[in-house]
């Protein structure tokens, strides 16, 4: 039907219903109208209906329709696919506990029953499913269950480099490549030697896809080939390319390598900036020279000049205190949460004197919130023939003459526990300074609403008053709360510049920012270490938000590698622990999933303590790091001369160790020498085949979630905590629960005693 919305398609099942509804409301104004759909229903106010809506009146031929699949349902529904496979976990909307027992089907056969955990793991059910649960007469389903990807198969992947990616013609192009087999299936890995076909043939194309050359390249024990070619005298210029292409028992395979064709000429000027002596300091200024000077002699008098001035956040911790922390720390599995620091940018435009020079004096206000600063100041001039050339100087502008450091053993704790610190003052160069004013500051963050939004508050702020020493200093922190912790220290320099150092600090049992929807909230995972080696625990510290809760946590490395189950029955957070392997090369994705109930709030963000408690899940997700240290080869290369004049020819001498530091024997050696002046035009850097072949490994799952669906009846804006009222009211099963002060009840899809199934008659004493 949505393929030709003018097409009039049956749907399935018996038509129970053909009514016409008059809506209550003012006009031109959004309201919410209740469809009695107990007809529908059976006797037990569950099953399934769909439900079409759609004005009578209508200015045009074609009316609009409102269509939808209602479930009334009890059961609670999430499905993790992966190569034809899901993992299907059933649990109670009210509560979120596991329901066992349950009969799982899918649109084409029975599949079996839930465990105790409410599990059930079905294998080789295809890409595109329905998963179907039934308990008695309560049933419910997840549409679409994507579980793509298929079966995974192997793929050759090409690591391939030149020697400085820009070539002038007539110049000799060097190529060096090696091939592995990845194993994309659960628990693959690099390897595949003996796959590796014999050789590779290759074509190389100009940027106007004219072919330069072709040939083939034999492979050697090491899985590499090489190859070289002379540019033409004449070719064209730009992006030209190689492209490779072999046969193995994968298949044909190709893959594509590019390069630069240009012709290089020198400039009639350069343009150089140079700053006044530091260190830079906030309050202070500094001047920043151009210069413009032709290459034949003589500066450019009276040219245009356009200064660029950007001021930017940054990070500096001092010489020799690798240790601790300085600046505003931020957490390293969340960099793709966290916006880059705003810049600050402001122009002027002036010309040159006599001798082609220009000074931009830039004076250094303020730093809020306090903390160094990168400021980079870049001038452009323009000669009489319109040439422009740039340069630009980068400047560390530092908030003060002191830095504070500060120093954890861990990133959470568990509640009651004291937050220990270790802090220290030194100057610019790292060296402890006695007797400066500091201080640190700990508070529990919070979430309050202001101007109807929720925003992350200070509260129950703790002291820790400082006089430094030469060495370091400790502070100590209560926790009689659970929830995140924002420690702020603060040093004052003679000058009373003030410059911070900010970091977190996670402990057991917290809550988190309040939703008034049924929508997938956040769990926060906080691990104990960027990095694992083989035969290491990860140690991860999870809070929900919300408990009681039951959880899942699923380790994923192309697909679902385990699972494992746990519950929170009396905090809001657990500490999981993940044991390493060298299977695990080079990451595994840790996923925890929680269900269970949460406190209802109204649209102002008020808590409606008497109100019953509506369905939630949360989902968070992080990579652990495992990086392949035991594969990693060194090489250690020594020339015969440190210097050699042109003309003159020289050695150098290789070592190649394992990571144990035992020499290899046999192992295939990659030497570029390139001018240094190319490599600086270019900025290239030689690829690392490294971190090329063990790149991070995707998890390879989709996630499917039922609860997205629930719908929660709206309350009254004005209704507040207080208006609430318990009024003796009672469903046709004499269970009671609590009505509103406005009339309103739970009449949708939330699975609570107390609220009110659809289709229930309601009967209300008093």
């Amino acid at each position: 039907e949505y393929n030709n919305p003018r097409k009039k398609v049956s749907p399935p099942g018996t038509k129970v219903l053909d009514t016409t509804l008059n809506i209550k409301g003012p006009l031109d104004e959004m309201v919410e109208t209740q469809i009695d759909l107990t007809s529908a229903l059976n006797k037990g106010g569950k099953g399934h209906a769909i439900v079409f809506v759609e004005p009578t009146e209508w200015p045009h031929k074609y009316k609009p329709k409102i269509q939808t699949w209602v479930q009334s349902t009890q059961i609670g529904l999430d499905a993790f696919a992966y190569h034809g496979n899901v993992l299907v976990w059933a649990t109670a909307l009210k509560d979120g506990k596991p329901l066992s027992d349950l009969t799982i089907k899918t649109n084409v056969s029975t599949q079996g029953n839930t465990n105790s955990d409410g599990l059930i793991k079905l294998k080789r059910v295809g890409n595109n499913v329905q998963i179907i649960a039934e308990n008695g007469d309560d049933s419910a389903f997840l549409p679409e269950v994507w579980s793509g990807w298929g079966t995974p198969s192997d793929q050759l992947q090409w690591f391939v480099f030149d020697d400085r990616t820009m070539y002038k013609p007539s110049e000799e192009v060097n190529v060096k490549g090696w091939l592995r087999i990845r194993d994309n299936k659960i628990g693959g890995d690099i390897g595949g030697m003996s796959k590796l076909p014999k050789s590779v043939s290759y074509e190389v194309f100009d940027s106007r896809n004219n072919q330069l050359t072709k040939g083939t390249s034999e492979l050697n024990a090491n899985g590499g080939f090489s190859l070289k070619f002379k540019l033409p005298k004449t070719p064209n210029l730009g992006h030209a390319s190689i492209r490779f292409k072999t046969s193995t028992s994968l298949g044909e395979t190709s893959t594509q390598h590019g390069f630069q064709i240009q012709e290089f000429r020198r400039p009639e000027y350069e343009v150089t900036t140079m700053a006044s002596e530091g260190p830079y300091i906030i309050g202070e200024s500094v001047d920043v020279t151009a210069t413009a000077a032709y290459y034949a002699g003589g500066g450019l008098q009276a040219a245009d000049i356009l200064w660029n001035v950007s001021a930017t956040p940054t990070s500096f911790t001092p010489p020799n205190q690798r240790e601790f922390t300085f600046g505003f720390w931020t957490p390293w599995w969340k960099w793709h949460n966290n916006h880059q620091a705003p810049s600050t940018i402001k122009h002027h435009q002036s010309t040159t004197d006599s001798s082609g020079k220009h000074t931009l004096n830039i004076d250094m206000l303020s730093s809020n919130p306090a903390r160094p600063m990168s400021v980079t100041a870049e001038a452009k001039v323009t000669d009489v023939n319109r040439q422009q050339w740039a340069s630009s100087t980068s400047l560390l502008v530092h908030p003060g003459d002191y830095y504070i450091g500060l120093k954890r053993d861990r990133y959470f704790i568990d509640k009651g526990n004291p937050i220990d610190l270790n802090t220290i003052v030194v100057d610019q160069e790292g060296k402890p300074i006695e007797g400066i004013r500091a201080e640190v500051k700990a508070s529990l963050l919070s979430w309050e609403v202001k101007d109807g939004k929720f925003e992350e508050v200070e509260i129950n702020p703790q002291t820790c008053p400082l006089n430094s020493k030469s060495k370091a200093q400790k502070c100590s922190f209560d926790t009689p709360e659970g929830g995140t912790y924002q420690i702020i220290a603060t040093v004052y320099d003679s000058k009373n510049r003030p410059n911070q150092t900010k970091l977190t600090v996670w402990v057991t049992g917290g809550k988190q920012k309040p939703n008034r929807n049924v929508e997938q909230e956040l769990v926060t995972i906080v691990p104990d270490k960027e990095e694992y080696a083989n035969g290491e625990n990860a140690k991860l510290f999870v809070q929900s938000p919300f408990f009681p809760a039951e959880g899942i946590l699923t380790l994923r490395r192309s697909g679902i590698v385990e699972e494992r189950r746990f519950s929170l029955k009396d905090s809001s957070s657990i500490t999981l622990d993940i044991p390493i392997h060298e299977k695990h090369v080079p990451n595994l994705v840790a996923q925890v999933d929680v269900v269970g109930s949460a406190i209802r709030i109204n649209d102002n963000g008020e808590e409606l303590k008497k109100a019953p408690r509506r369905p939630a899940f949360a989902s968070g997700q992080i990579n652990l790091k495992i990086p392949p240290t035991k594969r990693q080869l060194t090489v250690k290369a020594t020339p015969q001369s440190k210097k050699v004049s042109p003309g003159e020819s020289t050695s150098v001498e290789l070592k190649i160790t394992d990571s144990q530091n035992n020499p290899i024997s046999g192992a295939e050696v990659a030497l570029v020498v390139v001018d240094e002046a190319v490599l600086g035009l270019t900025g290239y850097k030689t690829p690392d085949p490294l971190a090329f072949f063990y790149a991070l490994r995707g998890a390879d799952t989709s996630d499917h979630h039922q609860r997205r669906y629930l719908q929660l009846a709206r309350l009254d804006p004005s209704l507040s905590p207080e208006g609430l009222q318990s009024p003796k009211v009672k469903n046709d099963t004499e269970v009671p629960f609590g009505g509103y002060a406005d009339g309103m009840m739970e009449s949708k899809m939330v699975a609570s005693p107390a609220a009110v199934p659809l289709g229930r008659s309601v009967i209300a004493q008093g």
